[in-house]
């Protein structure tokens, strides 16, 4: 064979290759890699949740000895963990990048259910998708990689809240001016002497109180709930409205919780729900219908999860049963989320007493927020089963009520105003970088088991004991009903400004972790 034959040859060879590369580039699926494992490149879809979040697509897929794997990276980066098949798994990417999961999966175009843990929200929360990895050289039809939000769970942002709607047949009264909430609006309007008022939530959630033995003014509009009052029978799920809700005296008008006995760290709510004083009615987003339905059930008090379970939502609603998302933990100041009381005053018929305890609680806020500052450092955190931590977000009321306090507060990222997270996940690494010189830990056992010694401590991780706080014994605890209990701004302000002066012998919420 001479040369000429020879580059004949060659080039053949060479022209069939690219033909084979171009063929693999132009097919949904493209395969690379050889031997007992198949590196692949395939189309995902996702389904479930609230419908914000999402995952990459197309995404790495890899099959060795029968079982596919696929690489899954997340549209935000405050999933933690996720679970299949009964087994979690861990996030794999490094702090403040997007969530990724590299998990197992048995067949290609067949839908196969996953949880995902998520930290954007007040608390942790497990939430339920359907993942379909779709078969080489098939498409999905969608293009699933838009980003998150970064808003609330509803999708709205702070500073919606507008001017109050004209409503027909009622006199306009005006919006009571509000302190530091600015998540929700009282606006009253008036006729033949009755007070009329309407509650907006976050901006698109109106509810329009109707005094007792008043009717619905005609023709109100379709985005307004009319709520006739007293209220007799609500259902409350969000743990966080229950403590407020307590403390203006309207626990008369509650009927259903949609947490158990065993789960309750509110004064005295425990004993009512064992008693059957207070229901339990099932959870978000699986509520006992025939009960809530059978009893009368006048409104369900939600939390931001119920944003989750779109057909839990819509069945209430679909029986008669509005329902209403509470929204103070999105609220950036320890006295904006206090001032939630005002609104289940005006909810439950006790709006004196809910200016009264308002008035109270502030003062003491205003007096510790007048207070010098020490700035010394202090940083919120936990350590999941993973060895990964959660910290709050700088942004956040809790590490607003640390620097009131008189403390500076240790931040893993730069505020943003339109953020409405207050948690975030990162590395045990990254926090020991943020937080090693810190003055004081405290360690949030809300999310995770509650600890006692500094000896339970050290074994989350070996790096803990070489933190200046730990060290020295300047290490507390959040105890486990801290979030529950919303209107004990002042008492854990009250309790940090005594830690931040080296003076913890007579606190209210923190517990000092032993030797």
């Amino acid at each position: 064979m001479n040369r000429m034959q020879l580059r004949r040859g060659f080039s053949g060879i060479r022209g069939l290759v690219l033909l084979l590369i171009l063929a693999a580039m132009l097919s949904g699926c493209s395969l690379s890699g050889a031997g007992s494992e198949k590196a692949q490149s395939c189309e995902v879809t996702m389904t479930g949740g609230s419908g914000r979040a999402s995952v990459e697509s197309p995404a790495d897929v890899t099959e060795k000895n029968g079982t596919h794997r696929v690489r899954l990276v997340w549209s935000s980066s405050y999933y933690d963990y996720m679970v299949v098949d009964g087994r979690k798994y861990m996030n794999e990417a490094k702090a403040g990048e997007n969530s990724v999961f590299t998990i197992p999966f048995e067949e290609y175009d067949e839908a196969f259910e996953v949880i995902g843990d998520t930290t954007a929200m007040s608390e942790p929360h497990e939430i339920k998708y359907r993942i379909t990895v779709h078969a080489p050289g098939t498409s999905s039809g969608k293009n699933k990689s838009a980003e998150a939000k970064t808003a609330g769970s509803d999708g709205v942002k702070r500073g919606d809240i507008t001017e109050a709607p004209e409503i027909s047949g009622l006199k306009y009264r005006g919006r009571e001016k509000l302190e530091a909430a600015k998540e929700f609006t009282l606006d009253r309007y008036e006729k033949d002497g009755k007070t009329y008022t309407l509650l907006t939530l976050g901006a698109k959630d109106l509810f329009l109180l109707i005094p007792e033995g008043a009717k619905a003014p005609k023709n109100l509009s379709k985005n307004i709930t009319p709520l006739s009052l007293p209220l007799q029978n609500t259902y409350v799920v969000s743990t966080a409205a229950m403590d407020p809700i307590r403390q203006v005296g309207g626990l008369t008008g509650v009927g259903y919780t949609g947490t158990r006995a065993n789960g309750w760290h509110v004064k005295g709510i425990a004993k009512m729900v064992q008693s059957g004083k207070i229901q339990y009615a099932g959870r978000y987003s699986a509520p006992d219908y025939e009960l809530l339905r059978g009893k009368g059930c006048d409104l369900a008090i939600e939390n931001t999860m119920i944003y989750h379970s779109p057909a839990a939502k819509e069945k209430l609603e679909s029986l008669g049963i509005p329902v209403m998302v509470e929204r103070s933990s999105y609220e950036k100041s320890p006295l904006g989320r206090l001032e939630w009381v005002k609104l289940y005053g005006a909810l439950y018929g006790k709006s004196q007493a809910a200016e009264a305890f308002f008035e109270k609680e502030a003062a003491r806020v205003r007096k510790l927020s007048e207070k010098e500052r020490t700035d010394k450092t202090v940083a919120v955190f936990a350590v999941n089963s993973g060895g990964s931590v959660t910290v709050r977000a700088s942004g956040d009321y809790l590490s607003a009520m640390i620097r009131q306090s008189g403390g500076k507060y240790l931040a893993a990222e730069k505020a943003s105003e339109e953020s409405m997270r207050s948690t975030l996940n990162i590395q045990m690494e990254d926090f020991y970088r943020i937080a090693k010189s810190a003055d004081v830990l405290i360690y949030n056992s809300t999310i995770e088991e509650p600890i006692d010694t500094v000896g339970q401590l050290k074994k989350k991780s070996p790096l803990l004991k070489k933190f200046k706080a730990v060290r020295e014994g300047r290490v507390y605890c959040l105890p486990p009903g801290f979030f529950q209990n919303s209107t004990k701004a002042a008492d854990f302000m009250e309790d940090m400004n005594q830690v931040l002066k080296g003076e913890d012998r007579s606190l209210k919420v923190l517990k000092k972790l032993k030797k």
